[in-house]
């Protein structure tokens, strides 16, 4: 299973109630196809820099989820089906590895001293 991390926009018209009603369903959908939700944080009511199909504000919502990566496909078109959900992204949450980092940390080592610091 791999780790994402997504930020959901919905259109400012929601009400409060509405709004945990959708982030639930949307839980929901997450759960259906095998994932685990970490982390809902509701980022609130925020104004866009510019407009966007003339709107100006938008609630946020972030979510960290661990899904199988064939499911991916299917979670993106069952957020596209979401009416009040204005926008969204989902990225893969890579988590380095400690062998990759301890890798990266030898190679700019090796790079200082080739420089002469």
């Amino acid at each position: 299973m791999n780790k994402y991390d997504s930020l959901f926009i919905f259109h400012e018209q929601l009400t409060d109630e509405a709004l945990e009603s959708v982030v639930t369903r949307l839980q929901g959908e997450v759960e259906k196809l095998g994932g685990k939700v970490g982390a809902v944080d509701r980022l609130g009511r925020r104004q866009f820099a510019r407009r966007l199909q003339k709107k100006s504000h938008g609630h946020y919502v972030r979510m960290v989820f661990s899904l199988d990566p064939a499911q991916a496909a299917a979670l993106n078109a069952r957020f596209k089906l979401s009416d009040e959900l204005f926008r969204y992204q989902v990225v893969s949450a890579h988590v380095p590895s400690a062998r990759s980092v301890a890798a990266k940390r030898k190679a700019a080592e090796r790079a200082k001293a080739a420089g002469g610091g």
